[in-house]
């Protein structure tokens, strides 16, 4: 994990990942805004190739340095802008269950089917309200870099948070700085706001002033990138403001309101406005992608400085789920409250209960890579030996290289919503370790065709691959 990622490391992920025999890697009245899709309805997918529920998160002390000045240009120079790409790339390869970054991204990122991506209009809302605790430069980069890729023009990209007090410009302020735009790819736009504010109907009863260019349908691609910090009210949002609550500043700008008496509280209010045409409306749904940049955190207040150092980051399609995983995955270790019945409305609000979530999928830093068999492995490497079986028989066997002194002691089976399938037996000889898996779960039924995680714990790490069974 202290490893810096170097190049022939990524190359070799690039080709080893796909894997042989399955293992891989104003004045206006209120409007309902533009879109194929008219909103959010239970059982809808935001990606119809990437679960709702699959959330990843990547840890890595490499990713920053100590900090203790705050301030916007201080901090981000203490973040390894490579480091945290390179991560980011291979959460996009986890959550997309893509060998190749390119490929996952291309599969996480969807465009109208109307449109080339030289016409696609993509914002990026980040939470800019507490100069001290806003997304770091690096990930606005990246996923910049990764529209650019696919063939957004550069002022076709929006870095945006609405104002809500006349006067309070805030993005501008950071990323459209001199010191942000230099950090950024030349030509990106920074913004205060989306074209103006429209009122907006809501499925919730209510009626918001909303960012224009989302509720008439000129931004085809939005994402929600947030960061790690709470609430010192549990009724506004049950202590997280997370990516719920980075839907201020696209939508209503001031607090969510109305639903103070019992739990999930606010909440109710926050889901309402995701659940809308603005973010849940088109086709495919404009909010594609949510992000919770966690390399420093602040899970008591929202207003001050840091409090904690994770150095996570997590990412999923489905803001509400991205939420639930980043408090249970995250606020323990560093001092944060919670109340579970007021957590639970990312998900009960939704349709979905907390039994369907499972785990988040841990992705190993992008120095450690994805398991996958190296062709070039030496004899003499310690390495993990996996076999997949059928009727007692070795169909498939691969190598998995060890670090000098890693120790694999225990090995499971997860499915794409995070939830465990089964738990592996790991044999041991010398140098070797054998998993071994038969592709039935843990009360011996033969498990659906599709693609599984093989999550291997050993005494530095989980590492990660994809299993695929075939019919």
């Amino acid at each position: 994990m202290e490893n810096r990622f170097c190049s022939a490391r990524r190359d070799f992920l690039k080709s080893a990942a796909a894997g042989t025999a399955g293992l891989f890697v104003a004045g206006v009245s209120p409007r309902t805004a533009h879109g194929a899709q008219s909103g959010w309805s239970d059982g809808m997918a935001i990606n119809d190739a990437i679960d709702n529920m699959r959330v990843v998160c990547c840890t890595d002390p490499d990713m920053t340095t100590d900090c203790s000045n705050f301030a916007f240009q201080s901090v981000n120079e203490h973040v390894h802008t490579d480091v945290v790409q390179e991560n980011m790339d291979q959460m996009a390869r986890v959550l997309a269950q893509r060998g190749d970054a390119d490929e996952a991204w291309a599969a996480i990122f969807r465009k109208p089917d109307g449109k080339q991506w030289s016409e696609v209009r993509a914002a990026i809302k980040v939470n800019a309200i507490n100069h001290q605790n806003s997304p770091r430069i690096a990930v606005v980069d990246k996923l910049c870099k990764v529209f650019i890729g696919l063939g957004v023009p550069a002022g076709n990209i929006h870095v945006y948070d609405g104002k809500p007090f006349p006067g309070e410009n805030r993005a501008t302020l950071q990323w459209g700085s001199s010191y942000g735009r230099s950090k950024l790819p030349a030509g990106v736009d920074v913004r205060d706001d989306l074209g103006g504010q429209t009122p907006v109907d809501y499925p919730h009863g209510k009626t918001y002033d909303t960012a224009t260019w989302l509720a008439d349908g000129t931004i085809d691609i939005l994402v929600n990138l947030a960061v790690n910090k709470g609430h010192t009210s549990q009724r506004v949002v049950g202590y997280g403001t997370l990516t719920l609550k980075n839907l201020i500043g696209t939508i209503k700008f001031s607090c969510p309101t109305g639903y103070n008496d019992a739990p999930p509280y606010n909440i109710i209010d926050l889901a309402g406005m995701y659940k809308g045409e603005p973010c849940c409306g088109g086709d495919p749904p404009r909010q594609q992608l949510a992000i919770v940049d966690s390399l420093w955190a602040n899970p008591k207040n929202h207003t001050t400085a840091p409090s904690a150092r994770p150095n996570k980051i997590f990412m999923g399609t489905f803001g509400p789920a991205v939420d639930y995983q980043t408090i249970h995955g995250s606020w323990d270790e560093i001092g944060g409250n919670y109340a579970d019945d007021v957590v639970d409305g990312n998900l009960t609000l939704f349709g979905y209960t907390p039994s369907d979530i499972g785990e988040v999928i841990p992705v190993p830093p992008a120095s450690e890579g994805i398991v996958a068999a190296r062709a070039d492995a030496k004899a003499s490497q310690r390495f993990v030996r996996v076999n997949i079986t059928a009727r007692q028989r070795i169909i498939s066997a691969t190598r998995l290289p060890l670090a000098q002194g890693e120790t694999p002691f225990s090995a499971r089976i997860i499915d794409a919503q995070g939830r465990l399938v089964c738990r592996l037996a790991l044999s041991v000889d010398r140098s070797v370790c054998t998993v071994g898996w038969d592709g039935r779960d843990e009360r011996g039924h033969s498990v659906t065709p599709g693609a599984y995680m093989l999550a291997l714990a050993t005494s530095r790490t989980t590492r990660l691959g994809m299993v695929r069974v075939m019919r």
